[in-house]
């Protein structure tokens, strides 16, 4: 009796030995080859832009850059204004820039035809135009470097802050024309419209 039971109890033994590994194994190559299916499975794709895409932007895609100018004349009054800068856009909607501006402005006396005044504006300036459409708001800061007073005769640089609208002939800013208004009063010596400024202008 107890050496059918001893025999028993190898025959368990021998088993248990033998199929618990196979078992084990079989189920760890399950759990291995789920891993290398998550670890090489593709990453699912991302709206937001990683490294490599940023690269891929190039500065000439979203590059802005034009002139803006300004032409006056009457019997008594003449300006003339030229602006060059440059910037960025984004999607053709938003274009923030920058650049210098320089003009001449003079003044005469309308009866004896005596120039009053004769000088040369010159300054910075940064602008921000927002487009809808064919139109587009236009704000503006410039420093600017101008003849604020006659007597005594005193240059002034300044800060001038001009908010306009402007109208777009083509769909990519390429030419347009702007009308605004100069928020700083001692900018009104050199302009001719006094607070009323416009600008044509054409993109590079």
């Amino acid at each position: 009796m107890r050496t059918e039971y001893f025999k028993l109890y190898q025959i368990l033994i021998i088993s248990t030995f033998y199929f618990v590994p196979n078992i084990l194994f079989s189920q760890y190559e399950g759990l291995d080859s789920n891993r290398r299916q998550i670890k090489n499975a593709p990453k699912p794709k991302s709206d937001t832009l990683d490294a490599e895409d940023i690269k891929a932007i190039r500065y000439s895609d979203i590059e802005f850059k034009g002139f803006d100018f300004t032409i006056f004349g009457t019997g008594s009054t003449f300006q003339i204004e030229a602006a060059p800068f440059t910037g960025i856009h984004i999607n053709e909607r938003i274009y923030l820039a920058g650049g210098a501006f320089t003009g001449i402005y003079s003044q005469s006396n309308s009866s004896s035809s005596n120039i009053q005044l004769a000088t040369v504006n010159y300054g910075a300036f940064v602008f921000t135009r927002l487009s809808v459409n064919s139109l587009f708001l236009h704000a503006e800061y410039r420093l600017q470097n101008s003849v604020t007073d006659l007597s005594p005769r005193t240059r002034t640089t300044f800060g001038n802050p001009i908010i306009g609208i402007g109208y777009n002939y083509e769909d990519d800013m390429g030419s347009y024309g702007i009308v605004g208004v100069a928020l700083n009063a001692d900018s009104y010596l050199t302009s001719p419209l006094g607070p009323i400024i416009y600008r044509f202008g054409f993109r590079f």
